[in-house]
């Protein structure tokens, strides 16, 4: 039996509201309906540590393990299955967004999205996150927080780009650092 360090707090409000809509499963794709439904739960879990969050994603494209892990312009499957119970609906998340400029004088880019692991709904161009750096001796550092839905197994899928660019330090690096801080169940 897994063990799982985040504590329950029952709640006796729907969270939908800030819930990413599913396709599927008896609920309505954005993409297809006027009316999208949202995923209801009665209990949120954070972490009995808090704030310590659980990594779920972490890029760093001057470090090319990272980037043959999660390539970017494609749908990363991420597993939460060791870090949340059975039967949670969605997860929150919560991200740093980082642009490293390099000595080149283009325009640095990065955006994120996300979306239940299996959905056909593609919004990689409809991303949640963006940070943008012109400045060649700058740098960016932009946080993110969202919901996203949960397949039957525990998954979430998360889409990346960035501007194509030479290496770093000519070109610009770019990090993702993506954390899990809470779960709908």
């Amino acid at each position: 039996m897994k063990k799982h360090y985040l504590f329950t707090l029952i709640v006796g409000f729907a969270v939908g509201a800030g819930v990413a809509s599913i396709p599927g499963g008896g609920t309505a794709d954005p993409a297809h309906s006027a009316t999208p439904r949202f995923i209801e739960g009665s209990t949120i879990g954070i972490a009995s540590d808090n704030p310590k969050q659980h990594n779920v994603l972490f890029v760093n494209t001057t470090d090319p393990a990272t980037t043959e892990r999660w390539p970017p312009d494609r749908w990363n499957a991420v597993d939460c299955s060791e870090i949340v119970p059975e039967g949670t609906k969605a997860v929150a998340l919560s991200s740093l967004l980082i642009i490293t400029h390099g000595r080149n004088p283009a325009i640095a880019d990065l955006t994120v999205a996300v979306r239940r692991f299996g959905s056909t709904f593609d919004n990689s161009k409809n991303y949640h996150a963006q940070t943008i750096e012109a400045d060649a001796s700058g740098g960016q550092r932009t946080p993110d927080t969202i919901w996203v839905a949960l397949s039957s197994d525990l998954k979430f899928e998360v889409f990346w780009t960035k501007t194509d660019e030479p290496a770093y330090p000519d070109g610009s690096a770019f990090g993702i650092n993506m954390n899990l801080f809470g779960y709908l169940r």
